[in-house]
């Protein structure tokens, strides 16, 4: 092998493995096809300048997270340390991105929330270009203020790129004015289209939203709850929302007549997810998240290990 060939077969390597770019970006970069791209890496891993092993998380499990899955009823938990200099929603959604990457196959429909953590999840997807007929669905329609900082159809767009996956949106805002508006707006062709998708995904992805952090801060700015009914379903045992909808430390929902109007998938239809994939960091999410296990609306978790010491001590 020729320098320039062995230096051509450790760029793409780089590009692919270490800066996480797909095929077609890297063709475009370097200015060849595609397939070419593909024939370099096997080339280069025939060749050993790559060499592939295989991790798999479900093969590691320490105390904290063992206790948590028995005492939660869970299929896996993954905790990650509160590091100085880090920031933990980042670290927390690198690990629930690479969970995905563990158990993601062809044909799997992905439904994803909104959010900042969302956010961070979709900036850690692993790239994978290997999948057949992947498609990613938005789950909860979108703040209608623009200056809450919390992405929607930009998730949605990065996600997909990532996985190479056909995206479809929720072009809707979170709340409705009420049910019969929400009725009537369910009915459009593409509205049931998303719907459609949103009841045939195997995977949801989703955050938990404490009372008074960024998520419901947006719902007041945008207008969709007030304060004082903020404070209301509060006081009768609100702990937070999942995919917006308000639940008790029970886990069950706390306004009917609210969750009529809000566009988003049922959290009934959410318990019906093969893969629940909870994200969360933070003290402040220790009650909402409580409340959402207690609810059993995940199967996977993934948290940082001082949401991981509150749930072993209230157990």
């Amino acid at each position: 092998m020729n320098n320039d060939k062995a230096s051509l077969l450790v760029t793409v390597a780089r590009m692919y493995y270490e800066h996480n770019c797909n095929q077609s970006v890297i063709a475009e970069k370097l200015n060849i096809s595609r397939p070419y791209v593909s024939k370099l890496l096997q080339e280069a891993s025939a060749s050993g300048i790559v060499k592939i092993s295989i991790h798999d998380p479900l093969d590691h499990e320490n105390s904290m997270e063992k206790r948590i899955r028995l005492d939660y009823g869970l299929q896996r938990v993954f905790t990650v340390p509160c590091l100085p200099n880090e920031n933990t929603v980042n670290q927390v959604s690198l690990s629930a991105a690479r969970y995905l990457n563990h158990i993601i196959k062809n044909n799997d429909i992905i439904g994803i929330a909104n959010g900042t953590t969302m956010h961070n999840f979709a900036l850690n997807i692993i790239p994978r270009d290997d999948l057949n007929h992947i498609r990613i669905v938005q789950l909860v329609g979108e703040y209608i203020n623009m200056n809450h900082h919390i992405p929607t159809i930009e998730n949605l767009k990065l996600a997909a790129d990532r996985l190479s996956a056909s995206p479809y949106g929720f072009p809707l805002p979170m709340f409705l004015e009420n049910a019969e508006i929400k009725k009537a707006v369910f009915q459009d062709t593409n509205i049931q289209k998303t719907l459609q998708l949103q009841r045939e995904s195997n995977i949801a992805i989703f955050s938990v939203g404490a009372l008074g952090t960024v998520g419901t801060n947006s719902l007041l700015r945008s207008g969709f709850i007030s304060q004082p009914y903020l404070d209301q379903i509060k006081h009768n045992g609100a702990t937070g929302d999942i995919l917006g909808h308000f639940i008790d430390v029970k886990g069950n929902l706390c306004d009917p007549d609210l969750d009529s109007r809000i566009v988003s998938l049922p959290l009934k239809e959410l318990l019906s997810k093969e893969h629940r994939i909870g994200i969360a960091a933070g003290r402040a999410k220790l009650d909402i998240l409580k409340s959402a296990l207690a609810g059993h609306y995940m199967t996977a978790l993934i948290i940082d290990e001082e949401l991981g010491k509150g749930l072993i001590l209230d157990t």
